[in-house]
């Protein structure tokens, strides 16, 4: 129920007896410092004699605003509601019989008043009578608004024990998200949920349990539908400080229809990795669960999370599959590169170690696997011999003492299949084998 003009906060006199303490009362009584304000009426001692007022209009039965009470007349133009106050407070309302109207029973504090009749108040002081209007909801399981799956519906429940009923017919088999945003704009305004087979009364929650939407959140629950039957929601406004509830509501049966990625080509270096952000719609499903999976686990791996990490050079392909049974794909090019190849190796030192011996010391390179070292009696490299070292040091053993040698590293990687991917070859470096 949508409430189209604000309510006021109350302080109610009238024959001696003070109410208090309802902040949804939407007939008041202002206090000395308003008045003056608002249209001056004259309440009738009898109430066949009551003369009739606008709803949403400040009124004042004198200027003291605390001698004359008495009885006013309201008549809708069309269906609206009224609040009689809160559960501890209220005013008596009449009907068009002058019969007085009943308290309402299971929490509900207001009144339903059809267009064109009259119906009469006890007022005193200044008062204003606010109305609202149905909506959206049903007001019974009877009349359960009928709404589409996947459609979000605006609505509003006015004050506590309103409610509204809604009924829809599952387009699927299996799980139905029912899914609420309790937008409280006044106090505290706790949204209680239920559902059920709209003939059965079957209770059809995971955990049996009714659900409370706090004030300003989202909440959510599933229900095992089936297709082609009816099922009924109740909305209940919770709070006993009742502020307006306002709500938006969503019966979501959809499943993954599409899965993306942007980009859809990802280049990495060895030893990086990346977050997949897929981008699953329609934007509400039932189930946005996804799972990864990669093609090549030499190339790149990738956890439940999306989180890819590149260990060799190659090309890899993650496929992500959406975990709601439609069996939607999407997936994402992963390309591990090597940054070694471009690199130039370095040596750092060459050192004579006696007996013919020369240790070589490389440049660390932090993607390399090992290095590979090519030395020769000649500076153009002509007859260089070559030995690999998987640290960055290694003695040449061997070595012609007092000849003169030309060193060069390189450093290496393997890709995938498990092949070297070398750096480029250090400068030249020569030494003079120690005689002893």
């Amino acid at each position: 129920m949508k409430t189209i003009v604000k309510k006021m906060a109350a302080i109610m006199v009238a024959a001696g007896c003070l109410f208090t303490g309802m902040p949804d009362f939407v007939m008041e009584t202002k206090a000395e410092e308003i008045l003056g304000e608002g249209q001056f009426i004259q309440p009738a001692e009898n109430i066949s004699d009551a003369p009739e007022i606008k709803f949403n209009t400040l009124y004042y039965t004198d200027d003291s605003g605390y001698v004359t009470d008495g009885y006013v007349a309201l008549k809708p133009e069309k269906d609206c509601y009224v609040i009689r106050g809160n559960r501890y407070n209220g005013w008596t309302l009449y009907d068009s019989n002058l019969d007085r109207l009943p308290t309402n029973s299971d929490g509900i504090y207001y009144e339903k008043l059809k267009a064109g009749e009259t119906y009469y108040a006890s007022v005193s002081g200044q008062f204003m009578l606010n109305n609202f209007y149905d909506e959206i909801g049903g007001d019974s399981k009877e009349e359960a608004m009928l709404i589409n799956t996947n459609q979000e519906y605006n609505g509003s429940l006015a004050v506590y024990g309103d409610k509204d009923y809604f009924k829809f017919v599952a387009d699927v088999t299996g799980r139905a998200k029912v899914v609420i945003y309790n937008s409280m704009n006044q106090s505290s305004s706790f949204i209680e949920v239920t559902a059920e087979y709209y003939n059965s009364g079957i209770s059809l929650f995971d955990d049996g349990e009714i659900e409370f939407i706090e004030p300003d959140s989202t909440g959510s629950f599933y229900i095992n539908v089936k297709e082609g039957e009816t099922y009924c929601l109740k909305l209940r406004e919770s709070s006993p400080f009742d502020g307006e509830g306002k709500y938006i509501l969503q019966v979501v049966t959809a499943q993954v229809e599409s899965i993306d990625f942007s980009p859809s080509q990802v280049s990495l270096n060895v030893q990086e990795d990346y977050q997949l952000k897929p981008m699953i719609l329609p934007e509400n499903v039932v189930d946005d669960s996804v799972k990864y999976q990669s093609s090549d686990e030499n190339v790149a791996m990738v956890n439940n999370n999306g989180m890819v990490y590149a260990k060799y050079a190659g090309t890899a392909t993650i496929i992500c599959t959406a975990e709601d049974g439609s069996g939607t794909e999407g997936v994402c090019e992963i390309i591990v590169k090597n940054p070694i190849k471009e690199h130039t190796a370095a040596i750092n030192a060459l050192t004579n170690m006696g007996q013919g011996t020369v240790r070589v010391n490389a440049k660390k390179d932090k993607y390399a696997t090992g290095y590979q070292i090519k030395y020769s009696e000649s500076m153009s490299m002509k007859g260089a011999k070559s030995a690999s070292m998987a640290t960055t040091s290694k003695n040449i053993t061997n070595l012609k003492r007092g000849k003169k040698y030309y060193f060069q590293v390189r450093a290496y990687a393997l890709n995938a299949e498990g092949n070297r991917i070398y750096s480029k070859y250090s400068p030249v470096k020569a030494i003079r084998v120690s005689k002893g």
